[in-house]
């Protein structure tokens, strides 16, 4: 009698699991328009800890693009046979109009049987095409106890398995094997030594990240797995990074999309870093120490620069995609990106650069401009903040806990925190955002100009119709914006 209750139980448990993860598991999409749709389809290496909406909970977060829908079908123990043969998983596949379908089977699945998973690999992606979709494979990873081979038995698998049908397999097993090998401290298995932990869950949901969009996952959060620690996801983003980085043909691990953005980004990297003979650099390149806890910059200056007289100054802080360590990495775009194309400015302009897996710190900025405030002629009175996309971010959040650094405002693509906006009451803010703007919500910008207008300040808002994320080109191209900053000096703006 009591094996027979405890077997219903087992049974009670199993079917609750299935249920559960038939269903979807998406993040909210905070950005507009139609998000990328993505249907897993695997066993409990992909539903432990609902990796697909850790994956959504990360691509949907501010500043990011583009948005991601993910729904899972994860039945326990399932193999690829089974998902297929139960006709489940095809009904999802034919109802749901998805962009990608992810397949992932056992581990030891892939190595005892190949022949079945490669047979029923192809069954799916013939259905999948069928039903106007892709496929990507999910290279799973070795178990914590078993041979060491076995990591590259499954990858070897999963290969095979995507070159027979052209797609790409998303190298998460690969990324665990140097995870394993880089950081043994960051553990990755479950107790189990089969199954992911929150860490391996993220790793697993960062590589996904990468395949999906060709883009680097440094600077994500925890994407809810609240016990993963800052330096761990760091560590993760990075290594997720690296691997694919590695990898020789890159369109066998990304989709074509990704692909494309990430070969677009190299080539404007290389752009970057060419200087033509005899081009004379018109920035100057300052690095600083590692003790100083602040920025290396560009600085320019004005061709008529004088140290005798005191130059308004202009602190332009740059996006998401020019972090690192190569100050040639932001001169191609926004504010720099003017000045290289020959705009010449009556300012001096500091851009810093943010390091990679980083964001805009206000304190580190604020010591920042200690530092340049002796080095060049500043005059303190007529110092201005602006800043795009992660930079717009980081103007709001410098400008409302330092409001009494500058005399204007210009955040670009960008947000903040309402409540620190009475901070910029007594400065004059103008910011700017595009009306189709998938990556950072036009509603970010609205609500932080109206919060500043709330608390009696003077703050307006230009919206491009037409404009996507871009609206810092149109914006540093234009001419009223540096007249608008030049009608602005810090005690004329202080309010009686």
């Amino acid at each position: 009698m009591g094996n027979r209750i405890q077997r219903i139980c087992f049974l009670l448990v199993i079917f609750i699991i299935i249920a559960v993860f038939c269903c979807a598991s998406a993040a909210q999409v905070r950005a507009s328009g139609k998000p990328v749709r993505i249907l897993f389809i695997g066993n409990s290496l992909t539903f432990y800890y609902e990796m697909p909406k850790v994956l959504a909970n990360l691509a949907n977060s501010p500043g990011r693009q583009p948005a991601l829908f993910t729904q899972m079908y994860a039945p326990g123990g399932f193999t690829l046979e089974n998902n297929y043969t139960k006709g489940e998983a095809l009904k999802l596949i034919k109802s749901g109009k998805w962009d990608y379908v992810v397949l992932q089977d056992g581990s030891s699945q892939t190595i005892k049987d190949r022949a079945k998973f490669f047979e029923y690999s192809r069954k799916f992606d013939s259905e999948i095409k069928k039903a106007g979709a892709k496929t990507i494979f999910y290279m799973t990873w070795g178990y914590e106890r078993s041979e060491p081979n076995m990591f590259s038995q499954v990858a070897e698998s999963y290969k095979k398995a995507a070159a027979e049908v052209n797609a790409p397999a998303s190298p998460v097993g690969l990324a665990w094997q140097r995870a394993l090998k880089e950081k043994p401290g960051i553990k990755l298995y479950d107790n189990d030594g089969v199954h992911q932990n929150q860490a391996g869950t993220y790793l697993t949901a960062c590589v996904f990240y990468i395949t999906l969009t060709g883009r680097n996952p440094a600077g994500f959060s925890n994407g809810g797995l609240t016990e993963l620690k800052r330096d761990d996801c760091i560590a993760l983003q990075k290594i997720a990074w690296e691997t694919v980085n590695e990898i020789e043909d890159k369109k066998n691990c990304m989709t074509e999309q990704a692909f494309g953005f990430y070969q677009r980004g190299i080539e404007q990297k290389k752009k970057a870093v060419e200087n033509p003979e005899g081009r004379k650099d018109i920035f100057e390149k300052v690095f600083q120490p590692a003790e100083a806890n602040s920025y290396n910059y560009i600085a320019y200056k004005p061709k008529d620069y004088d140290k005798q007289k005191l130059w308004p100054l202009i602190l332009f802080l740059h996006g998401m995609g020019e972090r690192g360590d190569d100050l040639e990495k932001h001169k191609i775009i926004g504010l720099p990106q003017v000045l290289e194309k020959g705009k010449d400015l009556p300012f001096v302009i500091i851009c810093p650069q943010c390091p990679e897996y980083h964001v805009w710190n206000s304190e580190r900025l604020n010591r920042l401009l200690d530092e340049v405030i002796k080095k060049y002629s500043v005059d303190r009175e007529r110092i201005y903040l602006t800043g795009l996309s992660m930079g717009g971010f980081g103007s709001w959040s410098l400008g409302c806990r330092h409001p009494e650094r500058f005399a204007a405002v210009a955040p670009i693509c960008g947000g903040g925190n309402v409540k620190e906006a009475v901070g910029l009451k007594d400065v004059p803010v103008w910011a700017f955002h595009g009306a189709k703007d998938k990556t950072v919500s036009l509603t970010m910008s609205q609500e932080m100009v109206n919060a500043v207008n709330k608390n009696g300040g003077d703050a307006k808002l230009t919206v491009y119709p037409e404009a996507g994320h871009d609206s810092w080109t149109q914006t540093y191209n234009n001419p009223e914006l540096y007249k608008w900053f030049l009608s602005h000096k810090k005690n004329a703006n202080r309010k009686e």
